[in-house]
């Protein structure tokens, strides 16, 4: 198991510090997150502390090293904002 595949799931933690810090871990390995999971975490229904993890992390995943699908998500990030 990798460190982005055990982060991954303290992105969705009900504690806001949490994620923070799992966010703050993962920017660096942000192209390597899938698309439908970050699309999943920027829904409305998702506590503000995970939709803001995953606008920083598809933003992060968007740049020179994101894949085409990660730059979609934070394509679509930007004009929701």
């Amino acid at each position: 198991m990798t460190i982005v595949e055990e982060l991954r799931p303290l992105i969705d933690d009900p504690a806001p510090g949490v994620v923070r810090e799992a966010t703050l871990a993962l920017l660096p390995s942000a192209a390597l997150l899938p698309e439908e999971w970050l699309t999943e975490r920027l829904a409305a229904r998702r506590p503000r502390h995970v939709r803001v993890a995953a606008q920083r992390l598809a933003k992060a995943g968007a740049g020179s090293c994101g894949s085409p699908s990660t730059r979609s998500v934070a394509a679509s990030v930007r004009r929701c904002e």
